[in-house]
């Protein structure tokens, strides 16, 4: 696969299509972790986020293949979300995508903080890219790049 990507704003016009790829990037690991899919709860919980984040897409050869939320703070760099369409999965670009956001942030001096669900498989990834987890939730790690 190439790992050439760009991203794209991602405008009200995709509020539809980021959502269903929430659903199939999150729904196995959900009921994994909490046991079951609540369909209300999960939309409740999608359209808080949309409405609160700005989200990024990844596009791969002018499709998108994934989004990307960064929130920058004065201390460092916050990888809120990443989710990467499952057909691209396994292929480097989730890797590529934070490595490049790492470099970013090491240029500017800052570490790079993120939470991800206990049962996340994302957290081996993570590690590889030197993360380390610096506290636990009921439901979370979280993790710091220095």
């Amino acid at each position: 696969m190439d790992l050439a990507y760009e991203f794209a704003p991602a405008t009200e016009s995709d509020r539809e299509v980021v959502c269903d790829l929430n659903l199939r990037c999150y729904r196995e690991l959900v009921v994994r972790q909490f046991g079951e899919w609540d369909e209300a709860f999960q939309r409740s919980h999608f359209d808080r986020k949309w409405g609160e984040s700005t989200y990024r897409k990844i596009m791969v050869g002018g499709e998108m293949a994934g989004v990307l939320v960064v929130e920058n703070h004065e201390d460092h760099v916050f990888l809120s979300e990443i989710q990467i369409d499952p057909g691209q999965q396994g292929r480097g670009l989730g890797s590529r995508v934070v490595s490049d956001l790492i470099e970013k942030a090491e240029k500017a001096g800052l570490p790079v903080r993120l939470r991800v669900l206990l049962q996340n498989r994302a957290k081996r990834l993570y590690e590889r890219l030197g993360f380390v987890v610096t506290d636990r939730t009921e439901t979370h790690y979280l993790m710091t790049r220095t």
